[in-house]
């Protein structure tokens, strides 16, 4: 055989693989959205004085996948605090409107929460940006805020984001 048949039959047979390969995680990209909670310093863990009264800013991002952007329809969800914190109020601001979400106390389990103002859509790279007042305990800990997300399509899986208070 020719040495540049068989080069010939080489470079095929790793293009081949090599698109099998790139179908093969395609497919496997999730068609659902990928939601990410960061803070306003787009970090997952703040710093608070114990005892303070203190507005708390995060904002939620679409992030999207490696080959699927989709976009989440319908997105809702709650902030919720261990016992300790005192929460008052949750606010997003969407053009002109202010929005004021629900606050409420989970009985069995002394957590607190509030419900987000409204649903919102989110499309690929846009954030939902979010201000809560909130009491913070006196208690010196890092402390787990648990924020359960779900849009039309289901569930967008529970972030959490840490509060330290020194």
């Amino acid at each position: 055989m020719d040495l540049e048949l068989i080069l010939l039959i080489i470079e095929i047979s790793l293009t081949f693989v090599l698109t099998l390969f790139i179908l093969v995680i395609m497919l496997r990209q999730p068609l659902t959205p990928n939601l990410r909670i960061r803070f306003k310093n787009g970090k997952k863990l703040i710093r608070c004085k114990r005892g303070k009264d203190v507005t708390i800013s995060f904002y939620i991002e679409n992030t999207g996948a490696l080959f699927a952007k989709p976009a989440a329809i319908g997105v809702t969800g709650w902030v919720n605090f261990p016992s300790g914190f005192k929460p008052k109020e949750i606010r997003s601001l969407a053009s002109q409107n202010r929005n004021v979400g629900v606050s409420g106390v989970y009985k069995d389990e002394g957590m607190s929460f509030l419900k987000f103002p409204r649903s919102h859509h989110l499309f690929y790279k846009e954030r939902w940006h979010f201000d809560i007042d909130i009491e913070i305990p006196r208690e010196r800990k890092t402390y787990p805020i648990f924020i359960p997300l779900y849009h039309e399509r289901g569930n967008c899986d529970t972030k959490v984001l840490k509060v330290e208070v020194v």
